[in-house]
């Protein structure tokens, strides 16, 4: 009998057998970091000139400290004259000018030991995001953290440079072979400019104590690497496979090495390792726009729509309603790249505290919910006259995670289900990529929900076909209540063009989730997570020959 890692390892090893040749274009990279001070006060300078007048926020320090190193008085630059500059522009050419007079020091390319050195590490994980191939797993990443310059403290990476590549390429070349890779050192305000806000995705931060993680060895890992050829594979070269050599190399705490290692496995890890790790989060823009939105009343919805679409508005009336549309306008421009017609008027009157952090928003110490770390599964379902068995390499589906989600992404790499029926054994289906990512238009957001499938199923004969599946459409959600349909274009035994759609809902207890192919295929579950490693379901199906099937499913996720 296989353990369950060997049982990864085994399927996996299919994806990899064909990308053991080295990809001789990759080259090394000089490592130096750049702070980025120009591009940080641009983006933000409404809100850094309220913490300025306010003296504290994170913001506010990381500037004074950067002024600091070059030489100069902070109150000197910070100045009445230059505080009067609203316009981003101008604040920043005011700046420039105060500290060229003044530097004595120049804070930009510093050698990386000097970058890294004497500060607080902590891995850094972006939540997946179905955008692009390159971010299906999610994203892990080093932050060198120091407390008094929050937003230019280095954060290292490595990555595969992407684009110039369609998403076809990204797929083949990054799955299946190699792609250029090279390490990164990035401010960390970029990297919530770039993640947290022009993608959305949550940023969560763990500590990597002292006493387990020599910095030292960590520092001289890049150091080696970047003298090196790097390659990038989405599967078993990823970024989290650097990161977990590295740390690998400075604690030599971890066992038999994966053959894949994802941003939540590295995670799993270190939770493992130090289960007192202080953790912090960043949430995504279009998380704190929803959960802000939803907390509102009816009419204060309205306002905010208002405000937003440039309707008139009473600025002193309407605080509240205010603060959302100045968060919702700067989600559409920068997750979007929209200008919505209140966007200069929302954020001017109600968005100057709104983009920098006060302080580093510890996590309390509660129990913490780790479903989303566990993301191979076993699931076995009953029915009268049948058995389902289906193990899945990868099984990442935020409808069986107790966490509250405003957008809903279903991912499976690696999947084979078993039918018995009859005495007789066969395979189901099986499945190298099923993806469903459902993300709710609203008035901001009008990203399309989509859906992909290759593999192979059964067809009417039982014969066991290639099939190709795409769908985009809409979702929309109403409080707990989602709805969506993925017009498709279908590819097994013939070409088919069926429509899938569906209503669920959700809540941290259960879901209630139906499900429709032409109107003629239905099913309706309900699923409940019972733990980190459990989900029991129950399903009810009918086909189009109105034959009616119950089903009891246990699932183990590790």
């Amino acid at each position: 009998m296989l353990k369950k890692d060997q049982y990864k390892d085994i399927f996996i090893g299919i994806f990899i057998l064909v990308a053991l040749i080295p990809n001789p274009s990759a080259a090394a990279n000089d490592l130096t970091f750049n702070p980025k001070i120009t591009e940080f006060i641009l983006k933000n300078t409404s809100s850094l000139i309220y913490q300025i007048k306010e003296k504290k926020g994170l913001g506010y320090n990381s500037l004074k400290n950067q002024i600091i190193l070059s030489g100069c008085n902070p109150k000197t630059v910070f100045s009445d004259n230059l505080l009067k500059k609203k316009k981003p522009y101008l604040f920043s050419k005011d700046f420039s000018k105060k500290i060229d007079k003044c530097k004595k020091n120049n804070n930009g390319n510093i050698d990386i030991e000097s970058a890294l050195k004497n500060k607080e590490v902590y891995l850094i994980v972006a939540e997946e995001s179905l955008k692009s191939p390159m971010s299906y797993f999610g994203h892990s990443l080093l932050l060198f953290l120091d407390k008094d310059d929050f937003y230019f403290s280095p954060v290292v990476s490595i990555s595969a440079p992407t684009d110039n590549l369609t998403a076809v390429e990204q797929i083949t070349k990054g799955g299946f072979s190699h792609i250029e890779a090279k390490i990164n050192i990035t401010p960390l305000h970029q990297i919530i400019d770039y993640y947290g806000h022009k993608e959305s995705r949550k940023l969560k931060f763990i500590n990597l104590s002292d006493h387990l993680f020599n910095r030292e060895k960590l520092i001289q890992y890049f150091k080696n690497k970047s003298s090196e050829n790097l390659s990038y594979n989405f599967f078993y070269q990823n970024c989290s496979t650097y990161l977990y050599e590295a740390l690998n190399y400075s604690c030599n705490c971890f066992k038999k090495k994966p053959m894949i290692i994802t941003p939540s496995l590295l995670e799993l890890k270190i939770q493992n390792l130090d289960r007192e790790a202080v953790e912090f989060k960043i949430d995504s823009l279009h998380h704190k726009f929803k959960i802000q939105f939803e907390e509102l009343k009816r009419n204060e919805k309205k306002i905010a729509k208002d405000i937003f679409s440039n309707t008139k508005f009473n600025t002193e009336k309407n605080q509240k309603s205010g603060k959302v549309a100045a968060l919702a306008s700067r989600l559409s421009f920068k997750s979007y790249g929209n200008i919505n017609p209140g966007y200069e008027n929302a954020l001017e009157t109600y968005g100057e505290d709104y983009s920098l952090l006060r302080s580093i928003p510890y996590d309390k110490k509660t129990e913490k919910n780790h479903d989303n770390l566990k993301n191979s599964s076993i699931k076995i379902k009953k029915s009268k006259n049948a058995l389902n068995l289906k193990l899945s390499a990868i099984d990442f589906n935020q409808l069986e995670q107790r966490t509250k989600k405003f957008t809903f992404s279903e991912l499976s790499v690696g999947t084979i289900d078993f039918l018995k029926k009859n005495e007789t054994t066969q395979v189901e289906s099986v499945y190298l990529l099923n993806i469903k990512a459902l993300t709710p238009i609203d008035f901001v957001t009008k990203t399309p929900s989509w859906r992909l499938k290759l593999g192979a199923e059964r067809d009417e004969k039982n014969r066991l076909k290639s099939l190709f599946s795409f769908g985009i459409g809409v979702s929309y959600s109403l409080s707990n209540l989602t709805f969506y349909t993925l017009p498709s274009i279908e590819s097994k035994s013939s070409l088919t063009f069926p429509i899938y759609s569906g209503v669920f809902f959700k809540n941290r207890s259960i879901v209630i989730n139906y499900k429709t192919k032409n109107l003629k295929k239905n099913s309706l579950s309900i699923y409940k997570r019972g733990s980190e490693s459990i989900g029991y379901e129950y399903k009810i199906s009918k086909n189009e020959n109105l034959k009616t099937e119950h089903q009891i499913g246990l699932s183990y996720y590790f």
